[in-house]
């Protein structure tokens, strides 16, 4: 509050205490005089506003516990009114598979060879799935017509977010010798 306001506020009383009339002027003058504690406060009292790498540079501890989310997933409808696809901003199949897209139809076709994938399992896990598509850079979700979107979209989401952020394969990448040693051994 300015010293003016004060002022005006501290004659106002004294009026009161001597029992004459408030004087409507000086209630007039203490609202017109009285501004907004933005524009009364000074600007080498306000806090100055680091930038956020600013602040995380200058304590190096603070990079450590502060989340940092680097994965964007975007939502494209396709024709079929239960199929969604999901286009995380990273790759999604790596360059070594053959094949620009693999597609899992069961739970159990997600763990058959020739192409095992953790991220189908548990995309096929998820209540109302009924098959899982992988492109080059998306990856398509189709359920059943019984089940809503609502119900669906946050798993996915988090599943993918959770696989393209913690560095794990799509499809886990099989050494030959891991086959003939399968063979062999049987």
């Amino acid at each position: 509050m300015s010293r003016s306001a004060l002022r005006s506020l501290s004659r106002a009383g004294s009026s009161l205490r001597a029992g004459g009339p408030r004087p409507r002027i000086t209630t007039r003058c203490l609202h017109q005089q009285s501004s907004s504690p933005i524009v009364a406060s000074r600007a080498q009292h306000r806090p100055r506003i680091q930038s956020w790498n600013q602040s995380l540079s200058a304590t190096p501890s603070a990079a450590a516990t502060v989340p940092r989310r680097t994965m964007f997933i975007q939502t494209e409808p396709t024709p079929n009114d239960d199929a969604l696809k999901f286009n995380p901003n990273a790759r999604v199949l790596s360059e070594s598979i053959s094949s620009p897209y693999l597609e899992y139809l069961t739970p159990r076709s997600t763990l058959a060879p020739p192409h095992p994938s953790p991220l189908a399992a548990a995309l096929m896990n998820i209540d109302g799935v009924t098959s899982v598509f992988f492109g080059t850079d998306y990856i398509t979700v189709t359920k059943d017509s019984g089940t809503p979107w609502a119900h669906i979209k946050p798993e996915v989401f988090a599943l993918i977010t959770e696989f393209m952020t913690s560095g794990q394969a799509i499809k886990p990448i099989r050494s030959p010798t891991t086959k003939t040693t399968m063979k062999s051994s049987a």
